[in-house]
């Protein structure tokens, strides 16, 4: 995973119970300005030990962009390694803590999951990820087939890490490298209320809010996220220093 000296490293964390296709189009996209990485996230065990062996296999410095539940899982990479990271992106995420409703929610998920398999879990979660139905019908065949590459322990492990998530709002605002926050007007499960928090915690952060856009930015307006990832790309970094 060593990146050249004359292009950044840009990791790219998928969302819950997705894989490296979500991000297609951005790999696509920025692999002309950044040495793009996007890890397996279909059979992980536990979601710390994870990040700390992505850490052993990541260049001394490189940036993050990450989704909902990976979106804290990049915040997370900034407790283990603050200086090693030169610019952090957050899409449709937020850094609050697990709340009772969530835990219910990810309960209720993993339930599914057991019950009825994952093909039953895509199919009751597409409604709040795509804002119009015609994204929806043109980009279900990819969540549910995301959800059916996903092991039965990477799904537990993602679901429990999403009900019992600690507070990173503390981490977020200390970032002091070129940091991004991305939102769908339209999004059900972050909504921007939750990103006007991560402004106003980092207020060096800067916040693009798409129109005519869900959850699943990466799919429904990834020209869009391209450009907004690729400006950050292009913002210098300075060393960023453990508090």
């Amino acid at each position: 995973m060593a990146a050249s000296r004359s292009r950044p490293c840009l990791l790219l964390l998928p969302g819950i119970l997705c894989d490296r296709r979500i991000f297609r189009a951005q790999s696509r996209a920025l692999r002309a300005v950044a040495d793009v990485v996007i890890p397996d996230t279909s059979r992980i065990r536990e979601v710390r030990k994870w990040l700390d062996g992505l850490l052993q296999r990541l260049p001394r410095r490189f940036g993050v962009a990450g989704l909902p539940r990976s979106g804290l899982g990049a915040l997370e990479l900034l407790r283990l390694a603050l200086h090693c990271i030169e610019r952090l992106a957050l899409i449709g995420s937020n850094a609050e803590p697990a709340s009772p409703r969530a835990y219910r929610r990810r309960r209720y998920y993993w339930c599914l999951w057991r019950s009825q398999g994952p093909a039953a879990l895509a199919r009751q979660v597409k409604p709040t990820y795509f804002q119009r139905p015609t994204q929806r019908r043109r980009h279900s065949p990819l969540v549910r087939e995301m959800a059916l590459a996903m092991s039965t322990r990477a799904a537990r492990a993602q679901f429990d890490w999403g009900a019992t998530r600690d507070s990173v709002l503390a981490l977020w605002s200390r970032f002091a490298g070129p940091a991004l926050i991305v939102s769908g007007v339209g999004d059900q499960l972050c909504p921007p209320a939750l990103q006007r928090r991560l402004a106003h915690a980092n207020p060096r952060a800067h916040w693009d809010a798409f129109a005519r856009c869900g959850h699943f930015m990466p799919l429904e307006r990834p020209a869009a996220l391209n450009a907004s990832l690729r400006a950050r790309i292009a913002t210098p970094a300075q060393a960023t220093r453990d508090p």
